[in-house]
């Protein structure tokens, strides 16, 4: 009888025991798995607002259907592709475990209210989807991270130059774009060069023979300008641009561009096209073949040469 009931009370030691450890067992995987859930319960297609907040710097880009822009910048095109990008990396970021829960360490680690080094608030069609603060980085391509009602703090695979907090940090550089092969005619009031397939030469007969590469890189360099900021839509007196080189572009379709360039210093120039009522800067390496242009840069040395000996035709002639 005895050993009955030691066997009775071992048995149910051990069905205790099974039963203890499957739930141990259970909770330990139901906080991994909560510990590999993405930080962000959202998808970058939710998304059609988003504001960046720095410590001296805030941004706000605005969707609307697949174009993002700019609407306190002048309502200047976003690039929405690196913004994409960027929500579609902040989406898949991990929660991993905390490392800190408390308002003093969030203020430490900089993702306090009140102090952070980026506060990023996503919005969709309803309002606020998340507000995410991003602090210090403890590592390389580390940051800490907190998300706005939450305490815990998090370190994520992330940097915070990801998301720059000045506007023009996300003006779309292919907004002074042209297609390269759709320029058909450039000039300005003292020579033009105009293309026929892949041959160009000057407007006037009697001008000279085109440097073919020449051309074909003053074209490449129009259809490649690239903006670095926006100055705004008013003109500034201390520009001067009455100054400035006037430089006129036809496109296949009959568009006609007119680019006023000027360089007050020499790390940047001041462009405004005749199609677009805003002002802006653009490095100095972009133009300075475009101001440098003239008939004498554009002329082919084989041209020089026959001038040359047209010359010294006549003048043998004249003997």
């Amino acid at each position: 009888m005895k050993h009955q009931t030691i066997g009775l009370l071992t048995g149910a030691f051990l069905a205790q025991a099974i039963l203890v450890l499957a739930l141990f067992m259970s909770n330990d995987s139901e906080t991994a798995a909560d510990s590999e859930q993405t930080l962000l319960a959202i998808s970058p297609e939710q998304v059609t607002q988003v504001t960046l907040q720095g410590p001296d710097s805030q941004v706000t880009l605005t969707r609307e259907g697949q174009q993002w822009s700019l609407p306190d910048y002048h309502a200047s095109r976003a690039d929405g592709e690196k913004l994409d990008a960027a929500l579609k990396e902040l989406a898949s970021l991990e929660r991993g475990w905390p490392v800190a829960q408390s308002e003093d360490s969030a203020r430490r680690f900089e993702v306090s209210e009140d102090k952070f080094q980026r506060k990023i608030t996503l919005s969709g069609s309803e309002g606020e989807l998340a507000t995410l603060y991003l602090g210090t980085t403890p590592a390389l391509r580390q940051i800490h991270a907190r998300l706005n009602g939450e305490e815990a703090i998090y370190v994520v695979n992330y940097a915070a130059f990801n998301l720059p907090a000045k506007p023009e940090e996300w003006l779309d550089p292919a907004t002074l774009s042209l297609a390269e092969p759709d320029i058909t005619t450039i000039g300005t009031s003292e020579w033009r060069i105009q293309r026929d397939g892949e041959v160009w030469s000057f407007e006037a007969a009697d001008a000279g023979v085109v440097n073919q590469a020449q051309a074909a890189q003053l074209a490449s360099r129009l259809a490649a300008l690239k903006p670095q900021s926006v100055l705004g839509t008013d003109e500034d007196p201390a520009w001067n641009m009455t100054a400035a080189l006037s430089l006129s572009v036809e496109l296949q379709d009959g568009t006609q561009h007119e680019y006023r360039l000027i360089k007050p210093e020499e790390d940047h120039a001041i462009l405004k096209r005749s199609d677009d009522p805003r002002f802006f800067r653009v490095g100095a390496f972009a133009v300075n073949e475009l101001i440098a242009a003239s008939k004498e840069s554009l002329t082919s040395a084989e041209s020089e040469e026959t001038a040359a000996t047209d010359l010294e035709a006549d003048e043998t002639s004249s003997k």
